[in-house]
């Protein structure tokens, strides 16, 4: 079982493999923006292996009051794809330097 500080946090390779890296700081990074501009965790729902096939299989739903640069923040942060994020692929985006 992962080591997490909130079930809905959890990074897709921790469902495998626990492990610390830039990814999982990136993927952390992703889930909070997220949850402070939406108010809940983007995969969050009733049952804890919901939330994880969520994790495993779909993409975070993003509203529409959400801004365009928000949005490309989370969903390079929120990259499954190992190696794809890292926190210093991810912070240059305008959308967080602005803010």
């Amino acid at each position: 079982m992962p080591n997490v500080l909130h079930w809905g946090m959890v990074d897709p390779k921790h469902l495998q493999l626990p492990c610390s890296s830039p990814q999982v700081d990136a993927w952390a990074m992703g889930v909070l923006a997220y949850e402070l501009l939406v108010g809940h965790p983007p995969f969050e729902h009733e049952s804890r292996s919901e939330t994880y096939q969520h994790i495993m299989n779909r993409e975070p739903r993003y509203p529409s009051h959400m801004s365009s640069g928000a949005r490309d923040f989370i969903s390079l942060a929120l990259c499954k794809v190992r190696g794809a994020s890292s926190p210093r692929g991810v912070l240059p985006i305008s959308w967080l330097s602005s803010h």
